[in-house]
Formats: structure tokens, C-alpha cells, sequence
């Protein structure tokens, strides 16, 4: 039984959105929901995404809706923030719901080393050229990495069979190398995929098979509305439920410049998507000098949208700004926390600060070799002067 402070909070929600007050740019998006048709909404950092997603659940309270993001994090954030007419979630934990237990249940189980994949398929060391001509030797595990790899690309693809593409071959190797490398992996690919499949299997899967699992099956996201927020860093078989959901409105929300899982095969679904698009340009994190300066750098990106500051936010020109760059995380934190303890007030010189100290881990980050002390065989620091 919920509590009646929690059943006061759930229904507040509502009137939370109706004390916002738009702007001309909110104000268009919501009137553009009104009319029932996908639109795209393309958030510049800090304009107000979430309040406008607010506005838009709250003119659309009459109908059920569905708020999906790619981060866990961010679609629980979201959960406490939505009226009770909005489910939040991410598009795997939809999926994770709706397939047997038997599988969903194999992502818990350890995963097999790349290498011992490799010896199980009987697959031994190979040598390719380099496009310098040099001869490398591709190792079992780097063969079992590409494997698995290529069995996420292929899943989070709309594709129904594994295809060599979906191999990942490094960049520096010869072409033509790269291409037999990928086509003599491509059946191994789909073998995997088939004892991932498999009712009987035993082994672990990732977590991206039971969402192309769940894919197969045509699913219908019984919704009216559908809030797709995080949509540059959509996959291909995200974008195709969603064209399958032709009985929802869906609001495509992103911002194209914070897409950040390219790398994992991510696609831009405000690029893919033929809809209406608005933009929210006022950043209300900046004041106009630095939004004249991003404005700039977009510009050079090819963005015609600039981005407005706050007037009542000042900024602070650096006369001698500098870039520090580093291979290691050691390093660069500990410039970052030295400057900042140069920066205190009362203080001169800049001191030499632990960063370990400072965050409270005295064992270490765990993500490079350095120790308790910070001391530690790391790459050094190059500064740069801008």
C-alpha cells in the first residue's frame, strides 16, 4: 500500500509542470504535440530538455505514456519525475521483462574469456599485414573479442542474420586482410548467436541478445505517447520497434552533439528520423560569451542553430588558458586537483594535492598502476599553451 505522502507526491506532479514557464521554444514543442504527429527535438546542453519533456507529459495526461532512455540512470531519474500517466524505463529493461527467464537469466552467468571461445572454435593465431606492410599476428583473444563483438554490432543492428560487416577489424590493418579477416569470422559470429539462442543453452549471453530477441517478436509498446530521449545514441534495432509503433505519437528528444556511444555502433535516430523538428537553443547553464563561443565552434561543425546564453550568467576570460593531455588517468587528475587547490582563497602557490586523498580511495583509482601515494609509472603530462 503507498503511503498518502507518497500518493500526494505522485499526483503533485502535474501541477509541478503547470508552474514552469515555457519558453517561446517549450511553448512551440508542446503546441506540436498537441496535433498528434512525430516531431524531433534537438536539446542543445542545459536548455531545459527536461522540463520540456514535463510540459509535454503534462499537456498529454489524458494518454498513457512511455519515457525510454539508453541510460538506466537517467530513465530512473526520470521515473520520479513523471506524472503517474508516464512509465519510464530503458529499452533493454522492456526487453529483459518480456523474454523467458531462461535467457534473461543467462547475462548473470560468467562469460566465457575470449581466448577459450577462440580454442572452442578451433581458431588459431593469424598473421595480417598492416596497410604500413609490417606483419602482425591477430592472438586467440583478440580473434574471441572480435567475435563477441561482432555478435553486439549484429544486435543491435535491425538485420536478421550476422553479416561479415559487423566484424570489428582494426583500422591500421591492410584492406584486403581486413576482409578476409571478417568473412572468415562471420559464420563464428553466427554461431554464437545460435547458442545464444538456443533454449538449451547453458551459456552466458550479453545483454544485447535478449533485445534482439525481444525485437523478433514484433513487440507492441502499449502506449499512446512515446518520450525517446538519449536518441543520438540509438541503435539500429531501437529505431526499428519504434517505426514498428505506428499506433503511438513518438517525441525523438537528443542532442547530436553528445553522442557518445558511436563507437559501440550507436546511430543518430535525429539524423534517421523523417519528422518535424524544433530545437531547444537557450542554454541555461551559460552566459552569452560562451554561447557565442560554442555557437562558433558548431559553426565550424556545419550547425546553422546557435545557441543562446543567459544574460544574467557572467563568464570569466582565462587570459593564458592551457590543454593538459595525458594517456593516464593519474596524471591528469592530478593536475585537475592541484589547480584546483591553487584556486582556493587565501592560498599562493598551487600545492601538490593527492588525488586519491581527495576522492577518499587511498588504494588507488584501479584504473591505471598508480598506488595509494599516487607514485607510480605513468605517462607524463604534456602541456599545451592555447
Amino acid at each position: 500500500m503507498r503511503s498518502a505522502s507518497a500518493t500526494t507526491s505522485r499526483r503533485s506532479k502535474p501541477a509541478m509542470a503547470r508552474l514552469i514557464r515555457p519558453t517561446a521554444q517549450q511553448q512551440a514543442i508542446v503546441d506540436a504535440v498537441s496535433t498528434g504527429g512525430n516531431i524531433k527535438i534537438k536539446a542543445y546542453a542545459g536548455a531545459g530538455k527536461t522540463s520540456t519533456l514535463l510540459l509535454v507529459a503534462d499537456r498529454l495526461s489524458h494518454r498513457r505514456g512511455t519515457y525510454l532512455a539508453f541510460n538506466r540512470e537517467i530513465a530512473e531519474h526520470a521515473r520520479r519525475g513523471f506524472p503517474p500517466n508516464v512509465a519510464s524505463g530503458t529499452v533493454h529493461s522492456r526487453a529483459y521483462r518480456s523474454v523467458s527467464s531462461a535467457l534473461s537469466a543467462r547475462v548473470n552467468l560468467p562469460a566465457e574469456p575470449p581466448q577459450e571461445l577462440a580454442a572452442r572454435y578451433g581458431l588459431d593465431p593469424v598473421e595480417v599485414p598492416l596497410v604500413t606492410g609490417k606483419i602482425v599476428e591477430i592472438t586467440p583473444f583478440e580473434i574471441g573479442r572480435m567475435i563477441v563483438d561482432g555478435l553486439g554490432r549484429f544486435c543491435r543492428s535491425a538485420d536478421d542474420t550476422p553479416n561479415a560487416l559487423y566484424v570489428p577489424a582494426d583500422e591500421k590493418i591492410d584492406a584486403k586482410a581486413a576482409d578476409w579477416l571478417q568473412d572468415g569470422l562471420r559464420p563464428y559470429v553466427g554461431r554464437l548467436w545460435s547458442e545464444s539462442i538456443d533454449p538449451r543453452g547453458r551459456s552466458a549471453i550479453i545483454p544485447d541478445v535478449y533485445l534482439k530477441v525481444w525485437a523478433q517478436t514484433d513487440p507492441c509498446i502499449e502506449s499512446d505517447f512515446i518520450l525517446f530521449d538519449e536518441a543520438q545514441d540509438s541503435d539500429g534495432v531501437m529505431l526499428w520497434l519504434l517505426d514498428r509503433q505506428r499506433h503511438a505519437q513518438i517525441v525523438f528528444v537528443g542532442d547530436p552533439y553528445q553522442q557518445i556511444y558511436e563507437w559501440r555502433g550507436a546511430v543518430n535516430a535525429m539524423a534517421q528520423t523523417n519528422a518535424p523538428e524544433y530545437a531547444l537553443t537557450e542554454s541555461f547553464r551559460v552566459g552569452p560569451a560562451i554561447a557565442s563561443l560554442a555557437s562558433r565552434l558548431l559553426a565550424l561543425m556545419g550547425e546553422q542553430t546557435p545557441v543562446r546564453g543567459q544574460e544574467a550568467i557572467g563568464s570569466i576570460e582565462v587570459e593564458d588558458p592551457v590543454c593538459f593531455t595525458t594517456r593516464r588517468c593519474h596524471p591528469m587528475s592530478q593536475e585537475c586537483v592541484s589547480d584546483l587547490a591553487s584556486c582556493r582563497r587565501g592560498r599562493g602557490r598551487p600545492q601538490t594535492v593527492d588525488p586519491h586523498e581527495f576522492s577518499g580511495n587511498r588504494r588507488g583509482c584501479g584504473r591505471c598502476r598508480c598506488t595509494a601515494r599516487g607514485t607510480s609509472e605513468v605517462d607524463p603530462v604534456r602541456r599545451i599553451d592555447l
